[in-house]
């Protein structure tokens, strides 16, 4: 008798346990199939980098390999794979001026410029090296200073720019230590502007396309899409399941999305307190060091230079950023200081917030004054 109530107990928890994991695999059937005809993936990314990345091909990342640099997934920088120091052709947009070299030659003062898109000249009709920039500007701005190249020994003002797009205050520290002070910059400008207090920006094209988008985790490329990698699994089997499951995409996504914005605060600070390192180094090396806010360009509403726009305000990092530079005495420059409404100076291309060709006049006469003035109190 007390055999048969055991098997009967043991049979029914069988079924019950079969009924249990029928029930969870056909809710991940459905789950899979609602994935499949309602998930756009395209949610994920940028606009420009979605349609960047339907038109890659497969060999992209083999052929990165090849040309010998990797993400460094610590923060976003490109890297060598042979040295794994930072890739410099990646972040100096002087790389081309055959009469730069490392090694600064007597009688030259050289500025060193940290930024990002605004710096490399993002929204300018030039292309690359072409392009009127305001660091291209300023350089040449300088140089027509004979008096005070005269005064203070100085055969040539060298304006070198390490930038590139979507890098924050976090990556620029280090640009800053283990590239910058290698080519021994007599004073530093820092270039803002308020999403550096996102996350750190993985470029996607390297040097030949200028897209990319946030990484703190492990990406995987799948049918011409980036794609976290699901926690606590190896690669091989991570990939496996997201070859194959829209859900599992889906859930990767969450996750990783969800465990970012957990740190987005944290990431805030890392950015003020990057800032507070970058004046640090600068102090330490003897370097002046100047900052200047390129407030965005906003659209048909935002926050306009000290004027609410619509139903959108975001002055936060600048009035942090004042705050800050008050405090350790550093030289601060705000775009909005010098422009009533800063969609005066927006590109000429449709949806984007940089400056156009007058923006950058303006911030290099602003940036020449400064230093300038540095040159000469120096003295």
């Amino acid at each position: 008798m007390e055999n048969k109530k055991n098997k009967k107990k043991n049979r029914n928890l069988l079924i019950n346990l079969s009924l249990l994991i029928s029930a969870i695999l056909f809710s991940l059937l459905i789950a899979e199939l609602g994935c499949r005809l309602f998930y756009d993936e395209s949610v994920n990314y940028g606009k420009v980098t979605w349609d960047m990345l339907q038109k890659m091909p497969p060999s992209f990342f083999e052929n990165n390999a090849e040309e010998g640099v990797y993400a460094n997934p610590s923060n976003g920088l490109i890297y060598n794979i042979k040295n794994n120091r930072l890739n410099e052709e990646s972040y100096t947009f002087f790389k081309n001026d055959k009469n730069i070299k490392k090694e600064k030659e007597e009688g030259k003062y050289r500025i060193a410029i940290l930024g990002d898109s605004y710096t490399t000249g993002a929204g300018l009709k030039e292309f690359y090296y072409d392009r009127n920039t305001y660091v291209v500007q300023l350089n040449k701005m300088l140089n027509e200073e004979e008096s005070v190249k005269e005064e203070n020994k100085i055969d040539k003002f060298e304006v070198l720019s390490f930038a590139t797009g979507g890098i924050n205050n976090y990556q620029e520290l280090i640009l800053l230590k283990e590239l910058v002070l290698s080519y021994n910059p007599d004073l530093i400008i820092l270039q803002t502007t308020d999403n550096d207090t996102g996350l750190p920006m993985t470029q996607l094209g390297r040097d030949s396309k200028n897209f990319y988008i946030s990484s703190l985790t492990n990406l995987l490329f799948i049918d011409n899409k980036f794609i976290p990698a699901l926690p606590f699994l190896n690669e091989k089997i991570s990939k496996k399941l997201l070859e194959k499951s829209a859900l599992f995409r889906f859930l990767s996504y969450r996750i990783n999305v969800i465990t970012l914005n957990n740190s987005s605060e944290e990431w805030v600070n890392l950015n003020f307190d990057s800032i507070k390192e970058i004046n640090k180094v600068a102090e330490e090396n003897n370097l002046c060091l100047i900052i200047i806010n390129f407030h965005r360009a906003t659209f048909d509403k935002g926050w306009r230079c000290g004027k609410l726009i619509g139903d959108y305000k975001n002055d936060f990092y600048d009035n942090e950023l004042k705050k800050m530079t008050d405090e350790l005495d550093i030289s601060f420059l705000n775009m909005c200081d010098y422009v009533d409404d800063i969609y005066s100076i927006k590109s000429d291309f449709e949806g984007d917030e940089h400056y156009n060709e007058r923006g950058h006049s303006i911030a290099a006469s602003i940036l020449r004054n400064v230093v300038l003035d540095k040159i000469i109190g120096k003295k």
